[in-house]
């Protein structure tokens, strides 16, 4: 008998050891002065407020103490609100809680996952399944996430912590199909019945998940219902400055024999006034770049043209070496002409002088039978030659040095002979 009642005291003792580990750490419940708490997840939180709402008062209860500064208190709805409690009495370390607020429905504006918290100390013990340490899928009633979403002949890119979404329909589209699956089967889907009667331009579907205690989660699908978008990527015109270019909007591919350029002057024009062209690769062209025209329609289809580059020859493409060359070419030409004058101006008084000194001379030369003047000698006398003429005598400039006159006619002082005279 004795052996059974400290058995039972043993077992007694170890179930309430366990439950305290379970536990260790964690909100019992949290409440708002404002709006409708919604457990998200075991370490996040989120509080429906009216729209305006500035501040809201948190209250809640654990049965370990709050981390001094972030236990329940006033706050601002508008940035994220941190709860922590002190979970070493049971050796889990700090754990971490986040408060999120959204004005008029229940959407966390961000798609985030919480950060882990720097002052979290780990313990020897790893932490219990489905505890906020352990990070595993959320568990129970609180557990208001969907863990499949599809709308027919639609992409939507989901995730259970991503609440909202947004949809382009044309205005042939007038319902959507949507599929609505929560990770718990005890919370019940709720999606509003404008999904089967869209109107033109936007609509705002909201599938709401409600547990068993009433609390609330919303997904929200905003559908754009819209005229269909222009697929028309075409040009209607593409020109290059200085060349031929045959245009055709169905050919995409052209070759351009330029000389060395290294962009060029393009104008295109696009078919629909919706789409918009860009150009691409035009600068630093070398023989055989590719200059693209990208044509973008109003629905995102692109089509591109492509100007294939092939270098030929030019001379105007050296026109600045071909002048560098002629300038060069002058200032040498100048440069001889100033050094032939120079020459010519150091020689140049000598040579008028001996030109003017030596100009022609006409010398007149008596005839042989002429008389001449007597000149008493003791040689005997030559007897006169036949009648002749009178003879002129021309005698050219030659280049004489500046002496005496009489050095330079060659004519004696006492020459009979008479200048210029016939």
């Amino acid at each position: 008998m004795r052996i059974k009642k400290m058995t039972l005291l043993i077992l007694s003792t170890f179930v309430f050891f366990a439950k305290d580990v379970f536990a260790c750490g964690e909100i019992d419940e949290l409440k708002s002065d404002v709006g409708t708490v919604t457990v998200v997840d075991p370490s996040n939180y989120l509080v429906t407020i009216p729209e305006g709402t500035k501040e809201v008062t948190l209250s809640g209860t654990t049965r370990y103490s709050w981390v001094e500064g972030y236990a329940p208190r006033k706050v601002s709805t508008s940035e994220r609100a941190e709860l922590k409690v002190d979970g070493n009495a049971c050796g889990y370390g700090i754990y971490t809680y986040f408060v999120k607020f959204k004005e008029l429905s229940n959407v966390i504006a961000e798609n985030e996952t919480p950060p882990a918290d720097p002052t979290t100390s780990p313990s020897t013990n790893p932490p219990e399944t489905g505890s906020p340490e352990a990070g595993g899928a959320p568990t129970g009633t609180g557990n208001l996430i969907l863990k499949q979403l599809e709308v027919v002949s639609q992409e939507i890119d989901f995730d259970p912590y991503k609440y909202e979404y947004e949809l382009e329909v044309d205005l042939s589209v007038t319902s959507l199909n949507i599929t609505a699956i929560p990770s718990d089967e005890t919370v019940t889907v709720d999606i509003s019945s404008n999904r089967f009667n869209l109107k033109e331009g936007e609509n705002l579907i909201s599938i709401t998940l409600r547990d068993t205690s009433e609390n609330t989660n919303v997904y929200n699908i905003k559908v754009n219902r819209l005229e269909p978008k222009s697929d028309n990527n075409y040009l209607a015109s593409l020109t290059v400055a200085g060349y031929q270019l045959n245009f055709d909007p169905s050919v995409t591919f052209y070759t351009l024999e330029t000389g060395k350029v290294s962009s060029l002057n393009i104008t295109a024009i696009t078919e629909s006034e919706l789409a918009k062209y860009e150009i691409l690769g035009n600068s630093g062209l070398q023989d055989g770049s590719t200059v693209i025209v990208r044509v973008t329609a109003e629905d995102g289809s692109a089509r591109d043209y492509l100007l294939n580059i092939k270098r030929v020859f030019n001379i105007m493409d050296y026109w600045i070496y071909i002048v560098i060359i002629l300038l060069l070419l002058l200032f040498l030409l100048l440069l001889m002409i100033s050094k032939q004058k120079k020459n010519k101006k150091k020689m140049g008084p000598n040579s008028i002088e001996g030109q003017k000194n030596t100009a022609g001379v006409i010398q007149e030369i008596a005839p042989q039978n002429s008389v001449q003047p007597e000149v008493k000698t003791d040689a005997p006398t030559a007897s006169a030659s036949p009648s002749t003429p009178g003879v002129l005598k021309i005698i050219e400039p030659t280049d004489v040095q500046d002496t005496p006159n009489t050095q330079q006619t060659g004519i004696a002082d006492d020459d009979p002979t008479e200048i210029f005279q016939l």
